[in-house]
C-alpha cells in the first residue's frame, strides 16, 4: 500500500518560514528520513525497548532533526514508529521549530501536528508562540489547540510576564476548546538580590468562587558573604491563622571537607525541625571517581543510615561512563544493585549514546530499560560550540547482493549496527571498507557507524 507523508505546516507557521526563507516547506519526509546525507538532515535519534523474550534491545522509534539554516531559524523534528501491519516505518508526530531573533519582536514559534492512520494524513494538534522584549527577556506567550471541528486554531493558554526592578511576576490563565471564560492556572512572583540571585519567591491558587489569586507557598533562600547558598526554607499559607507556616527546610553543612545537603520537615508537635534525609558526594582518584550517597534518618536510633549509593566510573577503552547505583533498606544489611546507566560520547565531548539498564533478581543480571543513540549526518556541534564536519559518507553498490563497500576509510575496524526494516539489529565488522551482507534477506536496511571521533548514518538496499 503506497502511503505519502507530506509536510503541511499551519497557515501562521508557514507565513513565517515564508518570511524567513522565501522557500517552500513542503517535502518527502521518506526521501528526509532516507536521504541522511542531503541538505536538511542533522541528526537522528534511535530509540530501543528491551524484550525478555530474546534478552536484547529491538528497535522501535526513531526521531529525525531537520535544520534549513546554520542558525537553527527553522527546524523540524519527526518521529515514527515501527507499523508491524504495514511493515514500515509510519510517522507518528512532526514538530516544527521556527524563530525569529529581530529585537523588539523577536518570536519563537513551536507546532506540533500528529498523524491520523485513518485519514493517512496530518492533523493539526499544538501550537505555542513565545514573544520577547527589547531586553531578550519572555514578554508573553500563547498556546493553541487545534479545533478540529471548525478547522481552525483556538486560544486554550495565555501567559504574561513583568518585571520591576529586581521582582519577576509571571501570570498564566487557561480554557478548554469552546470556553469563553478563563480560568487562572498559576502565579508566581520572584524577587532577586543584587547580584542576581533569587532570595524570596511566592505562588498563588486561583480561587474559582471569588475568580481570584489566594496565597498558596512562599519560598526564602539564604546565602554566605561569598554567594554560596546557605539555606532554603519552604512555607505554606494557613487560611485560618492568615499566616505562612513552615513546612520543610534544605540547609547545607560541611564536615570534614564533605559538603552535605540535609532535608528536614517542620514538626507541628514539638515545634522543631526534624531530619529526614541528606546527600552527599565524595570523590577519588581511583576507580570510581566519585560516588553520590542518600541517607536517610532512622528516628528510632536517632542516626543517619545511608541508603542509597551512585558510583561513577571512569571512562573504558570505548569511551563508555558507567553509573551504577546501589540501594537497601532499613532493614536490609547487604546492598542490592538497583540501576546501571551508560553514556558513551566521542573525543569532543559529543554524547552518542545513552543506555539504562534495571537490575533482575530472577536471572541475576542487568536488563534493559531503555536506550538510545544518537548519529550525526551533516556535523556535530561540540559543547563550545564549535561545529566539525563529520566523514563524507557513501556506500557501494546500492542496491547490492554480496558485499557493501564504504567511500571512508574513517571507519576501518570499527563494528557495524545494520539494523532491519523489522526493527531487528545484527553487528558486523567493517574489514577493508567493506561488511559482508549475502546472507541478508532483501530489504532497506540502515548502517549505523561509529568510531572515537564521529557517529553516522546511512540507508541501502539489499537485493
Amino acid at each position: 500500500m503506497l502511503r505519502l507523508y507530506h509536510f503541511i505546516p499551519t497557515f501562521t507557521l508557514l507565513l513565517l518560514l515564508t518570511t524567513l526563507s522565501g522557500q517552500s516547506t513542503e517535502q518527502h519526509p521518506k526521501d528526509m528520513v532516507r536521504t541522511p546525507f542531503g541538505l536538511n538532515v542533522i541528526d537522528s535519534t534511535y530509540t530501543f525497548t528491551w524484550e525478555d523474550n530474546t534478552w536484547d534491545w529491538k528497535l522501535v522509534k526513531r526521531n529525525v532533526v531537520i535544520d534549513r539554516y546554520p542558525d537553527a531559524t527553522v527546524a523540524l523534528d519527526l518521529s515514527s514508529a515501527w507499523d508491524v501491519a504495514f511493515q514500515d516505518w509510519t510517522p507518528k508526530t512532526k514538530h516544527y521549530f521556527a524563530s525569529r531573533d529581530i529585537y523588539p519582536n523577536a518570536v519563537k514559534i513551536d507546532s506540533t501536528q500528529d498523524w491520523d492512520i485513518h485519514l493517512e494524513s496530518w492533523i493539526s494538534a499544538t501550537k505555542s508562540e513565545t514573544y520577547y522584549n527589547d531586553q531578550s527577556l519572555t514578554d508573553h506567550i500563547l498556546s493553541y489547540q487545534w479545533d478540529k471541528t471548525k478547522k481552525t486554531w483556538y486560544k486554550t493558554f495565555k501567559g504574561k510576564y513583568e518585571y520591576v526592578d529586581t521582582v519577576r511576576t509571571s501570570t498564566f490563565y487557561y480554557r478548554f476548546i469552546g470556553d469563553t471564560t478563563w480560568v487562572g492556572a498559576s502565579k508566581n512572583t520572584s524577587i532577586y538580590n543584587a547580584a542576581g540571585a533569587l532570595v524570596l519567591s511566592f505562588s498563588y491558587m486561583w480561587d474559582k468562587t471569588t475568580k481570584s489569586w489566594k496565597n498558596n507557598r512562599k519560598g526564602e533562600i539564604n546565602y554566605d558573604s561569598s554567594g554560596n547558598r546557605l539555606s532554603s526554607v519552604a512555607y505554606l499559607w494557613d487560611e485560618e491563622s492568615e499566616k505562612y507556616r513552615k513546612i520543610s527546610k534544605i540547609y547545607t553543612s560541611i564536615e570534614g571537607g564533605i559538603k552535605y545537603s540535609i532535608h528536614q520537615q517542620w514538626d507541628t508537635l514539638t515545634m522543631n525541625w526534624v531530619n529526614t534525609l541528606r546527600t552527599y558526594t565524595k570523590t577519588y582518584t581511583s576507580d570510581p571517581t566519585s560516588v553520590s550517597y542518600i541517607d536517610i534518618w532512622d528516628h528510632n536510633a536517632q542516626v543517619w543510615f545511608r541508603t542509597r549509593a551512585t558510583s561513577k566510573y571512569l571512562p573504558d577503552a570505548n569511551n563508555n561512563i558507567r553509573t551504577i547505583v546501589r540501594r537497601r533498606t532499613l532493614q536490609d544489611t547487604v546492598w542490592q544493585n538497583d540501576g546501571l546507566y551508560v553514556r558513551q560520547r566521542d573525543d569532543m565531548g559529543v554524547l552518542i549514546g545513552s543506555d539504562s539498564y534495571k537490575w533482575d533478581d530472577e536471572r541475576m543480571d542487568w536488563k534493559g530499560r531503555s536506550r538510545q543513540q544518537y548519529f550525526r549526518s551533516m556535523f556535530v556541534t561540540t559543547r563550545s560550540g564549535r561545529t566539525v564536519t563529520a566523514p563524507s559518507l557513501s556506500v557501494f553498490p546500492n542496491p547490492v547482493r554480496d558485499r557493501l563497500f564504504l567511500s571512508s576509510e574513517a571507519f576501518e575496524g570499527e563494528q557495524a549496527v545494520i539494523l532491519g526494516m523489522n526493527g531487528a539489529s545484527i553487528t558486523r565488522k567493517v574489514y577493508h571498507n567493506s561488511i559482508p551482507v549475502h546472507d541478508l534477506p532483501a530489504g532497506v536496511y540502515t548502517l549505523l557507524l561509529k568510531n572515537q571521533k564521529h557517529s553516522i548514518h546511512t540507508t541501502w538496499i539489499k537485493q
